[in-house]
């Protein structure tokens, strides 16, 4: 519901991208012109990123492995309670809660939950107070904030090893499973993959800002 939300605000804001372009204004004002190259560009990247974030979603949910109808009029799977059907016995909340690389920070590494919470909050903040700011200079933000944009690493996580590490630690029992779609090791995948690309995609923001920071 609140990456539904979040798609709705994002789409909202993409109605404002037309009239607050600055080639439309009729006389020039005192403010520096509206940075539209970087508010469509993040709004881009964000849309983006809200498709990463269902993905990690769907493959967190606890979804039930329906069997196959009986015949063609078998309407068993639509009565409430939905009795008959299988549930998978793998729990993917469960199983990412007890992997510390996700959770705990370890010798000066953060964990990946905190690392990209922090990235996600310096850079939409930095976003929005450049945005916000009508003159062609830095004073936007403190300075710390706009060096550490500046110097965000690129690659993996902090513990991305040690994530990979933890998983393959593991054991994904995959008996009894009928579907790839259940398959444990395939979801564990997707929440991985997704983990990288949020990350790609707060990168591409740096990189849209790091074009209007005058250093």
């Amino acid at each position: 519901q609140e990456l539904t939300t979040t798609r709705g605000k994002i789409n909202h804001a993409n109605t404002y991208a037309y009239e607050a372009d600055p080639a439309l204004q009729m006389l020039p004002g005192i403010r520096a012109d509206f940075k539209i190259d970087l508010y469509t560009s993040v709004l881009r990247t964000l849309k983006s990123l809200a498709g990463d974030l269902s993905m990690l979603v769907l493959a967190t949910k606890g979804w039930e492995v329906l069997r196959a109808p009986e015949d063609g009029n078998d309407k068993s799977q639509w009565v409430e309670g939905r009795s008959g059907h299988e549930s998978t016995s793998f729990d993917l909340a469960d199983f990412l809660s007890e992997l510390d690389s996700i959770h705990e920070s370890e010798g000066g590494r953060r964990a990946i939950k905190d690392e990209l919470l922090e990235m996600m909050e310096l850079l939409l903040g930095t976003v929005q107070r450049l945005l916000a700011h009508g003159k062609e200079d830095n004073n936007f933000q403190d300075d710390k904030l706009t060096l550490q944009v500046v110097s965000l690493k690129t690659g993996g996580y902090d513990r991305n090893d040690d994530l990979y590490k933890e998983i393959l630690s593991k054991q994904l029992d995959s008996k009894d499973i009928e579907s790839v779609v259940f398959e444990p090791k395939a979801r564990v995948t997707v929440v991985v993959k997704s983990l990288e690309d949020v990350r790609e995609k707060l990168l591409a923001i740096e990189h849209a800002l790091s074009e209007h920071l005058n250093l």
